[in-house]
């Protein structure tokens, strides 16, 4: 049942991440057929992150008062839908709607699916658990794009999400096979705000923001640059951010596999200081072996001050709520994510305008130089404690 739980809750989030990733290569040519306006394109887009931010939380709390079962079928009906909505929409405002509702059950995927996983995890195989389910978030971040467009190119545009839509429906009554998870029966979840006051807590949603905004901040402005560095096309492009992504996925089960054996605070500090490190070495390398080397290096080094933060937000939880705070916890994960992503690109692009990708990477590395400062704080408090 353990296996089962963890292959259902990878695919669900494979699935999400691939529509995710399906919509790039089709949407602006479609909206550039249907004489959308300018706008239209970035609200397609932003609305999906809109959405998963508005949901996480709530869906959480639901997630911890119902079960988590209940809630992640919620979640793939809602993809289910959602998906087909979107191959239907025939204007700007149906895409857009489709696609802020497409969050929302996103939302729901990604606050009952870990939680499951850690309701039937050992605690201390949490970290390994956690991070081979999130592998489909890395590998639907590579096949999405690929998929979208090679399907849409073969069969039409919305072929892909009428596949997409059948994979999730299969999914949807795989999940009848699940426990239904723990909850709170009879009994109120915890208010987001005293779980906030669980100083791992906080810290792991700090830390989650500061990554995503990092990964914010090369989606925007890293194709640009290597085009005008290297001349690199949008193949390229793609070929450079897949390397990154598929060498993150082979090593997240080695890194959740350190979640497991080290302190949480020490590998989320190293990761930090080493992603700090490398950061203005993204704009400077002076090779594309060397810029996909370097961006490689750095994707792991984010990988290795976030995955941590999972398997410690939840032990935390676990000794101050029970296994009915996982639920809120996932929630805040998922909220500190989107928030991350939500800010990256605006404010990396209102500073690279002005002063260039460079610049940005260096003040990307005071933040994470601040976050470092955040994690040796609660040493200094834990060892007062002591």
């Amino acid at each position: 049942m353990k296996w089962t739980a963890l292959l259902i809750v990878a695919a669900s989030v494979f699935l999400d991440t691939v529509v995710y990733g399906a919509i790039v290569p089709i949407v602006p040519l479609y909206l550039a057929e249907i004489g959308a306006p300018g706008w239209a394109l970035g609200a397609v887009f932003a609305t999906y992150s809109a959405g998963l931010l508005a949901g996480g939380v709530p869906f959480g709390l639901l997630a911890d008062r119902w079960g988590r079962r209940p809630v992640l079928l919620l979640g793939l009906a809602g993809l289910v839908v959602t998906t087909l909505a979107f191959a239907w929409s025939a204007s700007v405002w149906p895409l857009i709607l489709s696609r802020l509702l497409q969050g929302l059950a996103a939302a729901a995927i990604w606050s009952a699916g870990p939680a499951l996983v850690t309701d039937v995890a050992p605690p201390e195989w949490r970290g390994r658990y956690l991070s081979i389910a999130m592998t489909g978030t890395n590998l639907g971040t590579i096949v999405g794009p690929v998929f979208g467009g090679t399907v849409a190119g073969w069969f039409g545009r919305s072929a892909p999400f009428y596949v997409i839509a059948a994979a999730a429906a299969v999914l949807f009554f795989a999940v009848f096979a699940l426990p239904k998870g723990k909850g709170i029966a009879g009994e109120e979840a915890p208010p987001t705000r005293v779980v906030l006051s669980v100083p791992e807590i906080r810290l792991g949603a700090v830390i989650i923001t500061v990554a995503a905004f990092g990964y914010g901040i090369l989606e925007p402005l890293l194709p640009g640059d290597l085009h005008a560095r290297f001349g690199l096309d949008m193949a390229g492009v793609g070929i450079a951010f897949g390397i990154m992504s598929a060498a993150y996925t082979a090593v997240q089960p080695l890194l959740g596999w350190l979640a497991d054996r080290r302190d949480h605070r020490s590998m989320i500090l190293a990761g930090t200081l080493f992603a700090a490190i490398l950061s203005p070495a993204v704009a400077l390398a002076p090779t594309v072996a060397a810029a996909v080397t370097t961006l490689t290096i750095f994707g792991i080094a984010g990988g290795i001050m976030m995955i941590p933060c999972m398997p410690m937000m939840t032990a935390a939880a676990d000794r101050t709520f029970g296994s009915g705070g996982y639920g809120v916890a996932f929630g805040i994960v998922n909220t500190a994510y989107s928030l991350g992503l939500a800010v990256g690109p605006p404010a990396a692009t209102a500073l690279a305008n002005n002063l260039g990708l460079l610049a940005v990477m260096i003040a990307y590395s005071l933040v994470l130089l601040l976050a470092a400062g955040a994690v040796l704080r609660t040493f200094t408090r834990r060892t007062a404690a002591h």
